[in-house]
């Protein structure tokens, strides 16, 4: 069988395609672009994306931080004290760059009350709710969205949870 210029054009046009989806196939696979997959196999799952934008970020009704164009304004009820940006935008990293281990899904702390957060991203349609626990031993925060519970080390607590000023002694009103 003999074919002509065009046909042999085609063959090769083909061939090429059918290679580029077997490699397009094989790297979802090994490469999963959902982050929450490769979280999840390793039981570690992060607050937040590491590339999310923070609209705005609440801890009950004690403290507000907004984004106002590339700075923040905040609102603090405890105190007039003002947060310098270093430490606004410290605070804002750790709540990209923590990771906790995944937790059983029915977890229950009695006598206990949390801290509720309320973070705001740009392009999500609703807030982000969290409850933070610090026990001795470990911060457990519960995701509302997910109903996930994720253990930290304790130490991060006072990280993610500035009330009185970003680079004193934190104390919690609970």
């Amino acid at each position: 069988m003999k074919l002509s210029r065009t046909g042999w054009n085609n063959v090769i046009i083909i061939s090429v395609m059918a290679m580029i989806l077997l490699i397009n196939i094989t790297n979802n696979q090994l490469f999963p672009k959902d982050e929450n997959k490769v979280e999840q196999i390793n039981n570690q799952q992060s607050l937040l994306s590491k590339h999310a934008v923070i609209l705005s970020f609440a801890i009950a009704d004690t403290l507000l931080i907004k984004r106002n164009g590339s700075s923040w304004q905040t609102q603090n009820t405890l105190n007039n004290s003002q947060y310098s940006i270093t430490s606004i935008d410290r605070l804002m990293t750790t709540w990209q760059q923590s990771e906790g281990l995944i937790q059983a899904s029915e977890i229950e702390i009695e006598g206990l009350e949390g801290t509720t957060v309320i973070i705001e991203l740009a392009g999500a349609n609703k807030a982000l709710h969290f409850t933070l626990y610090g026990l001795s031993d470990q911060l457990l925060i519960h995701k509302h969205q997910t109903n996930t519970w994720l253990a930290l080390p304790p130490q991060l607590y006072a990280q993610l949870i500035p009330i009185n000023n970003l680079n004193a002694e934190i104390k919690i009103k609970n």
